[in-house]
């Protein structure tokens, strides 16, 4: 299940998303049941980080839905009910879709007050993420997961 634990800075406020160089999930933070959008997201000026994330902007980068072939092709028990579908089925499909090992510029815009980038998807309004490891929160903020990380001060590191 492909996590996004691997935020790079590019230029200004471009960063690059690398989502295999963890390729660690834990599958307790279900989907199941759910029908929507699962895959990376660009979440900015949030009100509320933890097991879920509520309020502010949800955009989706690259995502994918129950739909989405497995690998193999054809279908499975996903494919016919939503309530088998949980994040390692969807993560399964957005590595069959988009490549087992990949990266994707995400630009953050310069008015977001918060940001993170997760894989995960919208369910009943509030994000549910996707946790590496053993980590399960913060999920953004500062030392979350997929935090975006501001460029040192060129001032401060010219002393």
């Amino acid at each position: 299940c492909p996590v996004v634990n691997s935020v790079q800075h590019d230029t200004g406020n471009t960063y690059i998303v690398n989502w295999m160089t963890d390729a660690i999930a834990q599958y307790w933070t279900s989907a199941s049941g759910a029908e929507g959008e699962w895959g990376l997201y660009l979440i900015t000026n949030y009100t509320f980080s933890g097991h879920y994330i509520s309020g502010g902007t949800w955009k989706p980068i690259k995502t994918i839905n129950r739909s989405a072939p497995p690998p193999g092709g054809g279908s499975d028990y996903c494919t016919v009910s939503a309530s088998h579908c949980d994040h390692s089925v969807y993560g399964l499909r957005f590595m069959n879709r988009f490549g087992y090992a990949g990266s994707e510029k995400v630009d953050v815009p310069t008015s977001a007050t918060n940001s993170c980038i997760v894989f995960g998807m919208p369910v009943l309004g509030v994000f549910v993420p996707v946790f590496p490891g053993s980590v399960s929160t913060p999920v953004c903020g500062a030392g979350g997961i997929s935090v975006p990380e501001p460029p040192p001060d060129p001032d401060w590191c010219g002393m």
